[in-house]
Protein backbone atom coordinates (compact mmCIF):
# COMPACT_ATOMS: atom_id res chain seq x y z
CA UNK A 1 0.00 0.00 0.00
CA UNK A 2 1.39 3.46 -0.97
CA UNK A 3 1.86 5.66 2.06
CA UNK A 4 1.86 9.44 2.18
CA UNK A 5 4.86 10.93 3.95
CA UNK A 6 5.96 14.50 4.63
CA UNK A 7 9.49 14.05 3.29
CA UNK A 8 11.75 17.16 3.35
CA UNK A 9 12.41 16.69 -0.33
CA UNK A 10 8.74 16.86 -1.24
CA UNK A 11 8.16 19.81 1.04
CA UNK A 12 11.10 21.67 -0.52
CA UNK A 13 9.80 21.03 -4.02
CA UNK A 14 6.30 22.16 -3.08
CA UNK A 15 7.59 25.28 -1.33
CA UNK A 16 9.86 26.08 -4.27
CA UNK A 17 7.07 25.74 -6.79
CA UNK A 18 4.70 27.82 -4.68
CA UNK A 19 7.28 30.51 -4.09
CA UNK A 20 8.35 30.63 -7.73
CA UNK A 21 4.76 30.82 -8.85
CA UNK A 22 3.99 33.59 -6.37
CA UNK A 23 7.03 35.56 -7.49
CA UNK A 24 6.10 35.13 -11.14
CA UNK A 25 2.54 36.29 -10.48
CA UNK A 26 3.90 39.28 -8.54
CA UNK A 27 6.25 40.11 -11.43
CA UNK A 28 3.43 39.92 -13.96
CA UNK A 29 1.21 42.11 -11.80
CA UNK A 30 4.03 44.62 -11.33
CA UNK A 31 4.66 44.69 -15.09
CA UNK A 32 0.94 45.16 -15.70
CA UNK A 33 0.97 48.07 -13.26
CA UNK A 34 3.89 49.62 -15.13
CA UNK A 35 2.04 49.30 -18.43
CA UNK A 36 -1.04 50.85 -16.87
CA UNK A 37 1.10 53.77 -15.71
CA UNK A 38 2.46 54.22 -19.24
CA UNK A 39 -1.07 54.13 -20.65
CA UNK A 40 -2.22 56.70 -18.10
CA UNK A 41 0.79 58.92 -18.79
CA UNK A 42 0.30 58.70 -22.56
CA UNK A 43 -3.31 59.79 -22.17
CA UNK A 44 -2.18 62.64 -19.94
CA UNK A 45 0.42 63.75 -22.50
CA UNK A 46 -2.20 63.65 -25.26
CA UNK A 47 -4.29 66.08 -23.23
CA UNK A 48 -1.28 68.36 -22.85
CA UNK A 49 -0.65 68.15 -26.60
CA UNK A 50 -4.26 69.17 -27.31
CA UNK A 51 -3.97 72.15 -24.98
CA UNK A 52 -0.59 73.30 -26.30
CA UNK A 53 -1.78 72.98 -29.91
CA UNK A 54 -4.78 75.16 -29.10
CA UNK A 55 -2.36 77.59 -27.46
CA UNK A 56 -0.15 77.46 -30.55
CA UNK A 57 -3.11 78.41 -32.75
CA UNK A 58 -3.83 81.35 -30.45
CA UNK A 59 -0.17 82.41 -30.54
CA UNK A 60 -0.22 82.26 -34.34
CA UNK A 61 -3.17 84.65 -34.54
CA UNK A 62 -1.74 86.96 -31.87
CA UNK A 63 1.48 87.12 -33.88
CA UNK A 64 -0.40 88.28 -36.95
CA UNK A 65 -2.34 90.83 -34.93
CA UNK A 66 0.89 92.07 -33.36
CA UNK A 67 2.48 92.62 -36.77
CA UNK A 68 -0.52 94.38 -38.29
CA UNK A 69 -0.97 96.52 -35.18
CA UNK A 70 2.66 97.61 -35.41
CA UNK A 71 2.19 98.51 -39.07
CA UNK A 72 -0.99 100.49 -38.33
CA UNK A 73 0.85 102.49 -35.67
CA UNK A 74 3.12 103.76 -38.44
CA UNK A 75 0.59 103.98 -41.26
CA UNK A 76 -3.18 103.77 -40.82
CA UNK A 77 -3.91 103.17 -44.49
CA UNK A 78 -7.30 101.70 -45.36
CA UNK A 79 -5.71 98.44 -46.56
CA UNK A 80 -3.81 97.80 -43.32
CA UNK A 81 -6.82 98.82 -41.22
CA UNK A 82 -9.10 96.36 -43.00
CA UNK A 83 -6.53 93.60 -42.61
CA UNK A 84 -6.21 94.34 -38.91
CA UNK A 85 -9.99 94.28 -38.43
CA UNK A 86 -10.25 90.85 -40.04
CA UNK A 87 -7.29 89.60 -38.05
CA UNK A 88 -8.84 90.65 -34.75
CA UNK A 89 -11.86 88.50 -35.54
CA UNK A 90 -9.57 85.52 -36.23
CA UNK A 91 -7.72 86.16 -32.96
CA UNK A 92 -10.95 86.25 -30.97
CA UNK A 93 -12.03 82.92 -32.49
CA UNK A 94 -8.68 81.31 -31.61
CA UNK A 95 -8.92 82.71 -28.08
CA UNK A 96 -12.39 81.21 -27.63
CA UNK A 97 -11.15 77.80 -28.83
CA UNK A 98 -8.17 77.89 -26.49
CA UNK A 99 -10.33 78.87 -23.52
CA UNK A 100 -12.81 76.08 -24.31
CA UNK A 101 -9.98 73.54 -24.58
CA UNK A 102 -8.41 74.72 -21.35
CA UNK A 103 -11.73 74.57 -19.50
CA UNK A 104 -12.42 71.02 -20.73
CA UNK A 105 -8.96 69.82 -19.60
CA UNK A 106 -8.49 71.96 -16.53
CA UNK A 107 -8.99 69.23 -13.92
CA UNK A 108 -6.46 66.97 -15.66
CA UNK A 109 -3.68 69.56 -15.96
CA UNK A 110 -0.52 69.19 -13.86
CA UNK A 111 0.27 71.92 -11.38
CA UNK A 112 3.14 73.25 -13.51
CA UNK A 113 0.64 74.24 -16.23
CA UNK A 114 -1.83 75.86 -13.86
CA UNK A 115 -0.10 79.21 -14.42
CA UNK A 116 -2.09 79.54 -17.65
CA UNK A 117 -5.06 80.44 -15.51
CA UNK A 118 -3.41 82.84 -13.10
CA UNK A 119 -4.59 86.38 -12.56
CA UNK A 120 -1.82 88.01 -14.59
CA UNK A 121 -2.65 85.93 -17.66
CA UNK A 122 -6.33 86.81 -17.39
CA UNK A 123 -5.44 90.47 -16.93
CA UNK A 124 -3.36 90.43 -20.12
CA UNK A 125 -6.13 88.80 -22.12
CA UNK A 126 -8.79 91.03 -20.58
CA UNK A 127 -6.72 94.03 -21.66
CA UNK A 128 -6.88 92.95 -25.32
CA UNK A 129 -9.86 95.21 -26.03
CA UNK A 130 -8.29 98.29 -24.44
CA UNK A 131 -5.01 97.57 -26.24
CA UNK A 132 -6.82 97.56 -29.56
CA UNK A 133 -8.48 100.87 -28.73
CA UNK A 134 -5.07 102.42 -28.00
CA UNK A 135 -3.72 101.10 -31.29
CA UNK A 136 -6.68 102.55 -33.20
CA UNK A 137 -6.13 105.90 -31.51
CA UNK A 138 -2.34 105.74 -32.14
CA UNK A 139 -1.73 106.15 -28.41
CA UNK A 140 0.47 103.07 -28.05
CA UNK A 141 4.26 103.08 -28.31
CA UNK A 142 5.81 100.35 -30.44
CA UNK A 143 7.89 98.86 -27.61
CA UNK A 144 4.88 98.61 -25.32
CA UNK A 145 2.77 97.05 -28.05
CA UNK A 146 5.36 94.38 -28.86
CA UNK A 147 5.92 93.67 -25.17
CA UNK A 148 2.20 93.19 -24.53
CA UNK A 149 1.65 90.61 -27.27
CA UNK A 150 5.01 88.90 -26.81
CA UNK A 151 4.47 88.34 -23.08
CA UNK A 152 1.22 86.50 -23.79
CA UNK A 153 2.84 84.46 -26.55
CA UNK A 154 5.89 83.47 -24.54
CA UNK A 155 3.66 82.52 -21.62
CA UNK A 156 1.73 80.11 -23.85
CA UNK A 157 4.86 78.81 -25.57
CA UNK A 158 6.41 78.01 -22.19
CA UNK A 159 3.70 75.38 -21.76
CA UNK A 160 5.52 73.36 -24.43
CA UNK A 161 8.70 73.32 -22.39
CA UNK A 162 6.79 72.49 -19.20
CA UNK A 163 4.99 69.64 -20.94
CA UNK A 164 8.33 68.05 -21.89
CA UNK A 165 9.07 67.47 -18.19
CA UNK A 166 6.06 65.16 -17.81
CA UNK A 167 7.50 62.25 -19.78
CA UNK A 168 10.20 59.69 -19.00
CA UNK A 169 10.62 58.80 -22.66
CA UNK A 170 13.69 60.54 -24.12
CA UNK A 171 12.41 60.43 -27.70
CA UNK A 172 9.04 61.95 -26.74
CA UNK A 173 10.79 64.62 -24.69
CA UNK A 174 12.93 65.52 -27.70
CA UNK A 175 9.76 65.86 -29.79
CA UNK A 176 8.30 68.25 -27.22
CA UNK A 177 11.52 70.30 -27.15
CA UNK A 178 11.76 70.40 -30.95
CA UNK A 179 8.23 71.81 -30.97
CA UNK A 180 9.26 74.35 -28.31
CA UNK A 181 12.28 75.50 -30.36
CA UNK A 182 10.12 75.80 -33.47
CA UNK A 183 7.51 77.83 -31.59
CA UNK A 184 10.19 80.24 -30.38
CA UNK A 185 11.56 80.51 -33.91
CA UNK A 186 8.11 81.33 -35.25
CA UNK A 187 7.45 83.93 -32.56
CA UNK A 188 10.74 85.69 -33.26
CA UNK A 189 9.88 85.64 -36.98
CA UNK A 190 6.63 87.33 -36.02
CA UNK A 191 8.51 89.99 -34.07
CA UNK A 192 10.81 90.56 -37.04
CA UNK A 193 7.71 90.94 -39.23
CA UNK A 194 6.25 93.51 -36.81
CA UNK A 195 9.47 95.56 -36.58
CA UNK A 196 9.97 95.59 -40.35
CA UNK A 197 6.34 96.51 -41.00
CA UNK A 198 6.54 99.37 -38.51
CA UNK A 199 9.82 100.61 -40.01
CA UNK A 200 8.41 100.64 -43.55
CA UNK A 201 5.14 102.22 -42.45
CA UNK A 202 6.92 104.85 -40.31
CA UNK A 203 9.85 105.24 -42.74
CA UNK A 204 12.29 104.98 -39.84
CA UNK A 205 14.06 102.46 -37.64
CA UNK A 206 15.64 103.93 -34.49
CA UNK A 207 18.78 102.41 -33.05
CA UNK A 208 16.97 100.43 -30.33
CA UNK A 209 14.62 98.82 -32.84
CA UNK A 210 17.49 98.12 -35.23
CA UNK A 211 19.47 96.31 -32.53
CA UNK A 212 16.45 94.23 -31.69
CA UNK A 213 15.85 93.51 -35.36
CA UNK A 214 19.38 92.16 -35.78
CA UNK A 215 19.13 90.19 -32.53
CA UNK A 216 15.94 88.53 -33.74
CA UNK A 217 17.64 87.35 -36.93
CA UNK A 218 20.47 85.77 -34.90
CA UNK A 219 18.06 84.16 -32.44
CA UNK A 220 16.06 82.60 -35.25
CA UNK A 221 19.21 80.89 -36.50
CA UNK A 222 19.84 79.52 -33.00
CA UNK A 223 16.28 78.21 -32.64
CA UNK A 224 16.43 76.63 -36.08
CA UNK A 225 19.65 74.85 -35.11
CA UNK A 226 18.06 73.64 -31.85
CA UNK A 227 15.06 72.33 -33.77
CA UNK A 228 17.28 70.38 -36.18
CA UNK A 229 19.23 68.85 -33.30
CA UNK A 230 16.14 67.80 -31.32
CA UNK A 231 13.82 66.72 -34.14
CA UNK A 232 14.04 63.35 -35.87
CA UNK A 233 15.82 63.19 -39.25
CA UNK A 234 12.45 62.53 -40.91
CA UNK A 235 10.98 65.68 -39.34
CA UNK A 236 14.01 67.76 -40.32
CA UNK A 237 13.61 66.54 -43.89
CA UNK A 238 9.89 67.33 -43.74
CA UNK A 239 10.70 70.82 -42.49
CA UNK A 240 13.08 71.45 -45.35
CA UNK A 241 10.41 70.33 -47.81
CA UNK A 242 7.83 72.64 -46.23
CA UNK A 243 10.14 75.66 -46.28
CA UNK A 244 11.19 75.18 -49.91
CA UNK A 245 8.14 77.19 -51.00
CA UNK A 246 9.32 80.26 -49.07
CA UNK A 247 11.02 82.96 -51.12
CA UNK A 248 14.06 83.34 -48.86
CA UNK A 249 15.92 85.41 -51.44
CA UNK A 250 13.32 88.17 -51.37
CA UNK A 251 13.24 88.11 -47.58
CA UNK A 252 17.03 88.39 -47.42
CA UNK A 253 16.92 91.26 -49.93
CA UNK A 254 14.41 93.10 -47.74
CA UNK A 255 16.53 92.48 -44.66
CA UNK A 256 19.59 93.87 -46.44
CA UNK A 257 17.59 96.95 -47.45
CA UNK A 258 16.51 97.53 -43.84
CA UNK A 259 20.12 97.21 -42.65
CA UNK A 260 21.38 99.68 -45.27
CA UNK A 261 18.66 102.27 -44.70
CA UNK A 262 18.13 101.90 -40.95
CA UNK A 263 20.38 104.79 -40.01
CA UNK A 264 18.71 107.46 -42.13
CA UNK A 265 15.33 106.10 -43.26
CA UNK A 266 14.05 106.55 -46.77
CA UNK A 267 12.94 102.93 -47.06
CA UNK A 268 10.44 103.66 -49.82
CA UNK A 269 8.78 100.28 -49.34
CA UNK A 270 5.16 99.16 -49.05
CA UNK A 271 4.78 97.59 -45.57
CA UNK A 272 2.13 95.24 -46.98
CA UNK A 273 4.70 93.54 -49.20
CA UNK A 274 7.12 92.95 -46.32
CA UNK A 275 4.24 91.73 -44.19
CA UNK A 276 3.11 89.37 -46.94
CA UNK A 277 6.60 87.93 -47.46
CA UNK A 278 7.11 87.26 -43.76
CA UNK A 279 3.56 85.97 -43.35
CA UNK A 280 4.18 83.34 -46.02
CA UNK A 281 7.31 82.24 -44.16
CA UNK A 282 5.54 82.18 -40.79
CA UNK A 283 2.55 80.31 -42.21
CA UNK A 284 4.91 77.62 -43.50
CA UNK A 285 6.57 77.44 -40.09
CA UNK A 286 3.08 77.02 -38.66
CA UNK A 287 2.44 74.17 -41.10
CA UNK A 288 5.65 72.54 -39.92
CA UNK A 289 4.55 73.06 -36.33
CA UNK A 290 1.35 71.18 -37.14
CA UNK A 291 3.41 68.29 -38.50
CA UNK A 292 5.48 68.18 -35.33
CA UNK A 293 2.26 68.06 -33.30
CA UNK A 294 0.81 65.22 -35.37
CA UNK A 295 4.08 63.28 -35.20
CA UNK A 296 4.08 63.67 -31.41
CA UNK A 297 0.42 62.63 -31.25
CA UNK A 298 1.13 59.55 -33.39
CA UNK A 299 4.01 58.60 -31.09
CA UNK A 300 1.83 58.96 -28.02
CA UNK A 301 -1.00 57.01 -29.66
CA UNK A 302 1.37 54.16 -30.55
CA UNK A 303 2.84 54.15 -27.08
CA UNK A 304 -0.64 54.08 -25.59
CA UNK A 305 -1.77 51.26 -27.89
CA UNK A 306 1.38 49.19 -27.22
CA UNK A 307 1.07 49.69 -23.47
CA UNK A 308 -2.61 48.77 -23.53
CA UNK A 309 -1.90 45.61 -25.53
CA UNK A 310 0.92 44.66 -23.14
CA UNK A 311 -1.36 45.40 -20.18
CA UNK A 312 -4.06 43.02 -21.38
CA UNK A 313 -1.47 40.37 -22.28
CA UNK A 314 0.12 40.55 -18.83
CA UNK A 315 -3.27 40.51 -17.14
CA UNK A 316 -4.25 37.42 -19.12
CA UNK A 317 -0.94 35.73 -18.28
CA UNK A 318 -1.38 36.55 -14.59
CA UNK A 319 -4.89 35.11 -14.57
CA UNK A 320 -3.78 31.98 -16.44
CA UNK A 321 -0.79 31.41 -14.14
CA UNK A 322 -2.86 31.99 -11.02
CA UNK A 323 -5.48 29.55 -12.29
CA UNK A 324 -2.73 27.03 -13.04
CA UNK A 325 -1.25 27.36 -9.57
CA UNK A 326 -4.67 27.00 -7.98
CA UNK A 327 -5.38 23.89 -10.08
CA UNK A 328 -2.01 22.43 -9.09
CA UNK A 329 -2.71 23.18 -5.44
CA UNK A 330 -6.14 21.56 -5.63
CA UNK A 331 -4.64 18.52 -7.35
CA UNK A 332 -1.94 18.13 -4.68
CA UNK A 333 -4.46 18.54 -1.87
CA UNK A 334 -6.77 15.93 -3.41
CA UNK A 335 -3.82 13.61 -3.99
CA UNK A 336 -2.79 13.95 -0.36
CA UNK A 337 -6.36 13.34 0.76
CA UNK A 338 -6.63 10.21 -1.39
CA UNK A 339 -3.36 8.82 -0.02
CA UNK A 340 -4.43 9.53 3.54
CA UNK A 341 -7.74 7.76 2.93
CA UNK A 342 -5.96 4.69 1.56
CA UNK A 343 -3.56 4.70 4.46
CA UNK A 344 -6.26 4.92 7.18
CA UNK A 345 -7.51 1.24 7.11
CA UNK A 346 -3.96 -0.10 7.50
CA UNK A 347 -3.45 2.13 10.54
Amino acid sequence: MERFTYSPFRLAIAAGLAGSGALLVAFLLFSALQQWRITHQAGHELQLARLTMAGSELVHQLQRERGLSAAVLGDDSATLTRQLTRQRTATDEALSRWQATYTSLRDALPESLEHTSNDMMHQRLDALGSTRELVDAHHYELDGLLRYYTEINRHLITDLKDASTHTDDIMIRRQWLSWYSLALLKDDAGLERALGAWAYANDAMPTAQFRRFMSLIRQQSNYLYAFRIQASPAMVHSGEAVMEAVNEQDIEAERDWIVRQAGHGGFDRDPSRWFSLQTTRIDHLHTLEGRVFHALKDTLDRRDADAEHALWSLAAASIALTAGLMAAGIYLWRRRHQLLCRQAPDD
